[in-house]
């Protein structure tokens, strides 16, 4: 293969990357840097396994200088963030790589690397940690393993030479056990390290911090998080930090410095994501309690300690949806419009159902069993058996898939229906992301419906709209990153940097 050839932009002689991928992304890629990137005689990605849409291709490409042996994916869910990490790693020569996600999309990764020929991966239990790591510090092979796994023993001085850290945005509060471990020095000296998510700051902008911290040192010029808030942000109150004037601007630069953003849209692929709302209301009795609730919530909000208001809280969210398990009182206004839904517009589609609350769960799977072959995913439910039900529901052996957010919402593909709908939301707007993805394939060309039963004047209206700004934050900060990319390479036919 040829080291050198033609840039059909600009006739100028630029050396080719690596000779796995088009050529086309390369003379991109070496022509916009004005440098000779990657040795090709060093830098040769295997050629087994699948092969990558156009757009992770360009990602692939985009990863493999050694300047960007600490990367960063943020591409929206379903676009194939994992295959292009393999490939990267693969690309890079790795023998001993760690992938950290979720304990749920385990099996994922297992299915994914197998697909890329890697067919003996390690999944370092939590329980067996401790007695595995003998055994880890000595075998060069590819390992997975979940966050809590970290928490519970540290394996970082058992000689990893990448770690991958997928669903990041767990990174991003530095309170917590995982991201002051994952940002010690004792991981600083892996020498790759990555990170992938679509949503890496779902409720703030601050939430970028650790997770830079994590691959860098540090982010912007500051060492500690603290330092970074108190220096780019300002305090509104309620515990709420927003950008000083212009630093979103900056902030967005920094991170196209460092990280590739892509959203579905831009890599051309997928059908477009639709969404509806129907609304219903309290009535009667069911509606007295409810305002009840909320009166005695609000006056007493004040005298009680924040674990006491988290408690109200999420009563009075069980009681927007109708169900609460200390109470006597049911309300089937959300109920009966999901049944309506079901046996009505959307008779013999399958369809996934999204709720936040066991009681809910329970309930719907009870009520709807008859209009389909239903089964569910929950937290008590071992992790082969929710890996086979999801199969299972995609291949059509069920009609309906009723899933607790918090369980299920990370990582699965659940592409075998194009309709889902939200009984009822979790509070945080990372689990609205994530599930609103679930649907998503590349190779779907027919659009996804995403329906929400909100429940006027309570609540859980207001948790929707809470939601809904939040996601309209951080897809605006994305935007703007991805804005400076396509300045930067301006001219250029390229679907992400």
């Amino acid at each position: 293969m040829k080291k050198y050839i033609t840039c059909p932009a600009c006739k100028a002689e630029v050396k080719v990357i690596a000779n796995l991928y088009s050529l086309g992304g390369h003379i991109g890629d070496c022509h916009l840097a004005g440098e000779e990137l990657v040795d090709p005689d060093k830098y040769i990605a295997p050629s087994i396994g699948r092969t990558p849409f156009p757009y992770q291709q360009k990602g692939i490409e985009w990863g493999l200088p050694p300047e960007r042996d600490n990367f960063a994916l943020f591409w929206e869910m379903r676009l194939g963030k994992t295959l292009t990490a393999i490939k990267i790693l693969q690309g890079k020569g790795v023998k001993k790589p760690l992938i950290v996600c979720p304990k749920a999309v385990i099996h994922t990764w297992l299915d994914e690397l197998k697909l890329e020929g890697i067919e003996n991966p390690l999944v370092i239990n939590t329980d067996l940690a401790r007695v595995m790591k003998p055994a880890i510090q000595k075998l060069e092979t590819w390992y997975v393993t979940n966050y809590e796994t970290l928490i519970r023993e540290d394996i970082s001085d058992c000689g990893f030479d990448a770690i991958v850290c997928d669903e990041s945005h767990k990174l991003k509060d530095p309170k917590t056990k995982i991201s002051s471990h994952l940002t010690s020095e004792s991981w600083r000296k892996v020498p790759i390290k990555g990170l992938l998510t679509g949503t890496p700051a779902p409720e703030n902008l601050l939430e970028y911090y650790q997770q830079m911290k994590f691959l860098f040192g540090d982010f912007a010029g500051c060492p500690t998080f603290w330092q970074f808030k108190h220096r780019f942000f300002k305090h509104e109150g309620n515990n709420r930090y927003v950008p000083k004037y212009g630093i979103a601007d900056y902030l967005s630069g920094v991170l196209a410095t460092y990280c590739n953003v892509l959203k579905r849209e831009h890599a051309g692929i997928g059908g477009k994501t639709l969404y509806e709302q129907r609304f219903v209301s309290l009535e009667g009795d069911y509606k007295q309690l409810y305002e009840k609730y909320e009166r005695d919530w609000i006056s007493k909000s004040e005298e009680y300690d924040a674990q006491y208001a988290i408690a109200a809280y999420q009563h009075l969210h069980q009681l927007s949806g109708g169900f609460h398990k200390k109470e006597e009182l049911k309300s089937d206004h959300k109920l009966k419009e999901l049944k309506s839904l079901l046996r009505n517009d959307l008779a013999g589609e399958q369809v996934v159902i999204w709720c936040k609350y066991l009681e809910e769960l329970e309930t719907i799977c009870k009520e709807i069993s008859k209009y389909g072959r239903t089964t569910f995913i929950r937290g008590d439910v071992p992790l082969d058996v929710r890996h086979q039900r999801r199969l299972d529901f995609n291949e059509g052996h069920y009609k309906y898939l009723v899933c607790q957010i918090k369980t299920a919402s990370q990582g699965l593909d659940m592409s075998g229906a194009d309709t889902a709908i939200v009984y009822s939301n979790e509070f945080g707007a990372m689990y609205r992301s994530q599930l609103v993805d679930r649907l998503v394939h590349p190779h779907k060309k027919t659009p996804n419906l995403i329906i929400d039963i909100v429940c006027e004047n309570t609540l859980c209206h207001e948790v929707y709209n809470s939601l809904m700004a939040k996601i309209d934050d951080q897809n605006a900060m994305l935007q703007k990153v991805y804005n400076k990319l396509r300045e930067k390479y301006a001219g250029q036919s390229l679907v992400s940097r």
